[in-house]
């Protein structure tokens, strides 16, 4: 793009038709704000899905476990977003863990085994499935370096989808857009030589 404003304006300048930079700097601020205004809807399209689809709410020993995750059917290579909060049972307030150890498993082979120290409460990570079938979430949640519960969960993984995740189509769609978009500004650039 630059190389194409350099060449104009020596263009222009030969000629003697007198180059007009007001015109070529609106013309720059427009694609500049169509690429800012395409990069915010790619960034909307990605925070869509920040709430959960599915999950399970599980109430051990006062403590209520709220596991969720995205999408609701995950499927095998595509990303699932997995939250665990810890609530008082019986006010719903919410508990601040020191740390949440998780590991994911299915049958007797460990897939994932990590410790996390949340900042906010919630303990959120994302995990690729590489198989189907189901799978055990053995968490637990530690105050004070005790144990304050444990709990195993489960999730289903599915085989391959059509539509990979839950918003594919919104990106296919806004890739569909910016192509449509490239194309007119080449014509239009083109029929103006």
């Amino acid at each position: 793009m630059g190389s194409w404003f350099i060449g104009r304006m020596l263009r222009s300048q030969r000629r003697g038709t007198g180059f007009d930079s007001r015109r070529v700097h609106f013309k720059m601020k427009g694609i500049v704000y169509i690429g800012l205004l395409l990069c915010a809807l790619l960034i909307l399209v990605s925070t869509v899905s920040a709430h959960l689809d599915a999950g399970q709410d599980v109430v051990v020993n006062g403590y209520l476990i709220d596991f969720g995750y995205d999408p609701a059917s995950p499927i095998i290579d595509g990303r699932t977003v997995m939250l665990f909060n810890l609530l008082n049972a019986s006010t719903n307030e919410s508990i601040y863990p020191d740390h949440v150890w998780v590991r994911i498993s299915k049958g007797d082979n460990i897939m994932f085994s990590g410790q996390f120290r949340p900042a906010v409460g919630s303990t959120t990570f994302t995990y690729t499935f590489s198989e189907p079938g189901k799978y055990d979430i053995d968490a637990t949640f530690y105050g004070n370096e005790t144990v304050l519960v444990q709990k195993t969960l489960n999730i289903d993984i599915r085989g391959t989808s059509a539509i990979r995740g839950t918003y594919a189509f919104a990106y296919y769609g806004i890739i569909i857009l910016l192509l449509i978009i490239i194309i007119i500004l080449f014509l239009k650039r083109r029929k103006r030589r």
